[in-house]
Parts: C-alpha cells; structure tokens; sequence
C-alpha cells in the first residue's frame, strides 16, 4: 500500500438529531429528562462554560452524577458505539462534524436553545415571538431535518467568514472574538 490511499471513502457523518428549545432554562430541563430516559450516553460540551453550568444543574442541583466531557479532550474509545449527546452545536461545521466522524458514536442528538448566539444568525428574537403567537411553550421542544439543515448552512457561512479561529470558553465569547454574520 502507498502513501495515499485515494480508494478510501470518507467516513459519513452520523444523522444528527437536533433538539431545540425556546430557552437556556428550558433546554436544561429538557436535558435533565433526556438523560434520565437515556442508557449507554456520553454527554459532551464544546465550551468550558457550558460544561460548568451542565454539571452544576444536572449533578449539583438533581444529583445525576452525569460526566461531562470537554470537546477538546473527549476520547474515542469512551464515546465510540454509544449515543452522544452535545450541549452544542460548534459554531464551525468542519470542526464539528470531523470530531463526530473521529469519535464514530451510534447516535448523535444536540441540544440547543434559540437564545444561544449560532440562533442570531436565523433572527431567534423573531422565531421565539412567532412560536409563543402559535400557542407554543417555552419548555416544548422542536426538531425538524428543515431545521436541523438551516443550522448547517449557518454553520458554513460561518466557517467562510473565519479565517483564523480563536479560542474561547465559552459560545457567547467564540462569537465575540470570531465575528458573526
């Protein structure tokens, strides 16, 4: 075998289910009652700010003892085969689908709030007046392959316009020192 392999296919990146919430608060306690009917899960966060405020309300305040990884340390062998769960999309979807393509889990599910800074890119002030005039509460959740391929395209606009991504610790700071649409 030679130095490249051109006759390998790209590994395809898992569906992803995405699970979106009006609100922070009513994303937590989705989240809560998400992990409580799950078995055989790896929670993961992108930033180290949510990572904090997961575990202090999920294993501080309900006593869940759930483990939360960090992206940047996440290990393959822990995750691979199993169901993920991130609190977050990356802003960046070549990063975030690589890393999910690395880890090969069974299933991936993402959980989102449209207060979170990658939802100002689709006018979420307007999307969350527009669902609570449909009768919608905020602690209902929405999911549609719509939705979900609306996340992506925002996630690749993004991408065009950073040209060198800077750390942050949280999602709100990644905006900040990236620039947003």
């Amino acid at each position: 075998m030679g130095i490249f392999n051109f006759s390998q296919k790209k590994k395809a990146t898992p569906n992803i289910k995405d699970m979106i919430w009006m609100s922070q608060s009513a994303k937590l306690t989705g989240c809560f009652k998400l992990l409580q009917e799950q078995k055989e899960f790896v929670v993961v966060a992108w930033f180290s700010k949510t990572q904090e405020e997961f575990h202090q309300f999920l294993n501080e305040q309900h006593g869940l003892g759930v483990e939360i990884q960090l992206a940047q340390t996440a290990i393959s062998t822990q995750i691979s085969d199993k169901k993920l769960i991130l609190l977050e999309h990356f802003p960046l979807r070549g990063k975030e689908e690589t890393f999910i393509i690395n880890l090969n889990p069974s299933q991936v599910i993402v959980l989102s709030s449209l207060d979170e800074p990658l939802f100002e890119i689709f006018g979420s002030d307007e999307i969350i007046r527009m669902m609570k005039s449909l009768g919608m509460k905020e602690d209902e959740m929405i999911e549609h392959p719509m939705i979900s391929k609306s996340i992506v395209r925002a996630q690749q606009k993004l991408e065009q316009k950073v040209i060198c991504e800077n750390f942050a610790d949280s999602s709100k700071e990644w905006f900040q020192r990236n620039g947003s649409i």
